[in-house]
């Protein structure tokens, strides 16, 4: 679910907010397109861009209350513009992992809480009360071998992703960890078989800035804005599994 004020017309404020969840929206709408079959892990890139060009419009139109085409939006069409060559290179990137991997996309903004698809995580207190912990996950892929079905998570992030297994000690970046640990525990009716943590990945959908001390070519910088695409997180140590999720 993505909700935003809107704006009256003629004084359209985008917020750093609004454009991350922008980033979300747009790789959600992608997913959901693969998962129907509308888009290939080997969608070529020009079908690639009228597919962004799509849920771009659906987004300023639905959630901006702005059709960017109309004249007196210039300076807003063209942050989108810069926005969908950063977000094509994270679908690329995404096209490319789930060509190369097993798991495959489950559900998609799972919500993890009372109201959701998924019961929350209860830690009963020592003083007799509970905490209660939930969220959304982004994605939930999964894959299936043995009866068992395992789970991989990926929570999208527009700034760089910071992840140690050092700082889970710290309760750093336990967000994915507890959404397995739900998942795991609860998620039989949803995913069903025995279900076992396979990977979390935290992704950074903007490619990381690299300076170079010599020109490269548009080709190159593309390439280079693919590989970008920063992952931090933890896989089983099982070979097979890694095989699954890499390739």
């Amino acid at each position: 679910n993505y909700v935003l004020n809107l704006r009256n017309d003629s004084k359209i404020d985008v917020e750093s907010n609004d454009l991350g969840t922008y980033v979300h929206y747009v790789l959600q709408r992608l997913l959901e397109d693969y998962i129907k079959g509308n888009v290939k892990a080997d969608t070529d890139e020009s079908e690639l861009k009228e597919k962004l060009n799509i849920y771009t419009c659906e987004f300023t139109s639905g959630y901006l209350n702005v059709d960017i085409s109309r004249p007196g939006y210039a300076k807003i069409k063209a942050l989108f513009e810069r926005m969908k060559k950063n977000t094509l290179k994270a679908a690329q990137n995404i096209l490319c992992e789930l060509s190369s991997s097993e798991f495959k996309p489950s559900k998609l903004e799972l919500n993890i809480s009372d109201s959701g698809e998924m019961p929350p995580l209860r830690i009963q207190l020592s003083d007799g009360s509970s905490a209660v912990l939930g969220g959304v996950a982004d994605r939930v892929d999964t894959y299936s071998a043995d009866g068992k079905t395992y789970i991989k998570l990926m929570d999208y992030k527009t700034g760089k992703p910071s992840f140690s297994l050092n700082g889970i000690e710290k309760c750093d970046g336990i967000q994915l960890f507890v959404y397995m640990i739900s998942i795991c525990t609860k998620g039989g009716k949803l995913f069903g078989g025995d279900i076992k943590p396979a990977a979390a990945f935290y992704v950074a959908v903007t490619p990381e800035v690299k300076e170079h001390d010599f020109p490269i070519d548009e080709e190159t910088a593309d390439t280079l804005a693919r590989d970008g695409i920063i992952r931090r997180g933890a896989v089983l140590n099982d070979e097979e599994v890694m095989k699954a999720v890499f390739g």
